[in-house]
C-alpha cells in the first residue's frame, strides 16, 4: 500500500470519527452558568428584610412562650445571635479550585438559594447556645427553653427559605 493511500484511509477514518462525535454530542448543555433568575431580586438582596423579620419573630416566640420578663435581655440575645448567625457565612472561607473565597463572594458570583438545610443546621449550632447563655438567668424551665429557642430558629429559617423561593424564581 502506498503512503498516499494510507494517508487517505486515515483521513477518511478521522472524518468519520469527527462526524460520529458531532452527532453524539448533545446540542444543549446545562452547567452552572446556565442558571437564570426570572425575577429582578436575588436571595442575598432580601437579607435586610428577612433579618428584621427573623429577629421580631424569634424575640416574640422566646419572650412569650418562655414568659421572660426582661424584654431587653431577650432582644439583645436574639439580636446578637442573629448577627453572628447572619455574619458567619459571610466571613467564613473555604478552599475551592486553589482559591480561598468567602461564602459572600460565592453568593454574589453564583446564583442559588442561600437558605437550605445546611444553613438551618448552622443557625441552630450558632444561635441556640448564644441565646440560652444570655437569657438563662431569666428562664424557669431549662429543658423547655432549648426546645423553644430551637423551634423559633427552625420556624424563621423555614420562613426565610419560603420567602426566598417565592420572591426569587430561577431555573436551570
Amino acid at each position: 500500500m502506498k503512503k498516499s493511500d494510507k494517508i487517505f484511509a486515515r483521513t477518511k477514518e478521522s472524518i468519520l470519527l469527527i462526524v460520529l462525535l458531532v452527532l453524539c454530542i448533545p446540542k444543549v448543555v446545562y452547567a452552572d452558568s446556565s442558571w437564570i433568575w426570572f425575577t429582578t431580586t436575588a436571595p442575598y438582596q432580601l437579607l435586610p428584610f428577612v433579618a428584621v423579620l427573623t429577629i421580631v419573630i424569634e424575640y416574640l416566640m422566646i419572650k412569650n412562650i418562655l414568659h421572660i420578663q426582661n424584654k431587653k435581655r431577650v432582644l439583645i440575645a436574639v439580636c446578637i445571635s442573629n448577627l453572628v448567625s447572619f455574619m458567619v457565612p459571610y466571613f467564613a472561607t473555604y478552599y475551592q479550585d486553589g482559591v480561598y473565597e468567602t461564602i459572600k463572594q460565592t453568593f454574589e458570583s453564583m446564583d442559588f438559594y442561600t437558605i437550605n438545610s445546611a444553613y438551618l443546621f448552622l443557625t441552630l449550632i450558632i444561635e441556640c447556645p448564644i441565646v440560652y447563655a444570655i437569657v438563662q438567668d431569666e428562664i424557669h424551665d431549662k429543658k423547655k427553653s432549648l426546645g423553644v429557642i430551637a423551634a423559633a430558629n427552625v420556624v424563621t429559617t423555614v420562613m426565610v427559605a419560603a420567602i426566598e423561593r417565592i420572591a426569587c424564581r430561577g431555573s436551570w
